[in-house]
């Protein structure tokens, strides 16, 4: 295993989203929908949050939902925004990341780089490139929610910047996983798009499979702690424990590594 390979491979990554023409349509069409999500629907919610009346109703709601404590905070656009992004980036990411192994083995491309990296470099690398990718796409949105909150009230500047750098990292945290996992449907897929309806497919019939069981054992529960993004109930509530911060860590390595091993087996 050599670190600079893997740094280099996941630069790479970060060409392809922001040193090609088809990136930056892409960064374009992030930018446009984020702003259309801040602009229209995050800045109305908070003028309309703001009403004495409906505050106290909507915290009261909150408490119900397990949102009480951001409920409180000063910065209501970022917490709004935290709302929107951990449902929206999970299905960003699995978008943006279907492509990792999977073109290039099926155009023969992987085996001439498994001349120069091993193959867990590889996965490795594509899988730390499309996090960096990830980081810097939520810190474009991140920043746009802080302005917006700066417009509203200045004097909030200093503890929005701090609360959404924490919310970044923990957004980057949460979406790890769902690379990882799409790091691993590549090795049943002929293509980026049926990677991404693999994905989709059995994330949606396993949590099925386990609201079923719920009927019959109170216990099932706990697999929910099995899927990746489940860990984001614990970010809106502000929990401070093991399962916010470690569950995503352990789903990802997993992941990975089971990824590299269906690779190393793989004939190219």
């Amino acid at each position: 295993m050599n670190i600079k390979r893997i740094g280099l491979i996941a630069i790479f990554e970060l060409q392809r989203l922001f040193a090609t023409k088809r990136g930056w349509i892409a960064i374009a069409a992030f930018v446009l929908v984020w702003y259309a999500i801040l602009r229209y629907a995050i800045a109305e919610a908070v003028s309309i949050v703001s009403d004495p009346n409906f505050k106290n109703m909507i915290q009261s709601f909150s408490g119900v939902v397990g949102m009480q404590k951001i409920a409180l905070w000063p910065e209501m656009e970022l917490a709004l925004y935290l709302v929107w992004s951990i449902f929206l980036f999970p299905m960003f990411v699995i978008f943006a990341s279907a492509d990792q192994t999977v073109e290039d083995r099926t155009r023969g491309t992987l085996r001439f780089l498994t001349l120069r990296t091993t193959r867990a470099e590889i996965v490795i690398g594509r899988f730390f490139g499309q996090l960096f990718n990830t980081l810097l796409l939520i810190t474009i949105s991140a920043v746009g929610a802080w302005l917006l909150m700066v417009l509203r009230d200045p004097t909030l500047w200093l503890s929005g910047l701090h609360r959404a750098t924490l919310i970044v990292l923990e957004l980057t945290l949460i979406t790890a996983p769902f690379i990882a996992l799409m790091s691993v449907s590549n090795h049943f897929a002929n293509s980026s798009k049926m990677s991404m309806i693999y994905a989709i497919l059995a994330y949606i019939t396993l949590a099925t499979i386990v609201a079923f069981a719920l009927e019959y054992s109170a216990y099932a529960e706990y697999l929910f702690y099995l899927f990746p993004g489940y860990q984001g109930a614990e970010t809106i509530a502000q929990n401070i424990n093991l399962t916010r911060f470690a569950t995503p860590l352990i789903h990802s390595v997993v992941l990975i590594a089971i990824s590299c091993e269906l690779l190393r087996r793989r004939a190219l």
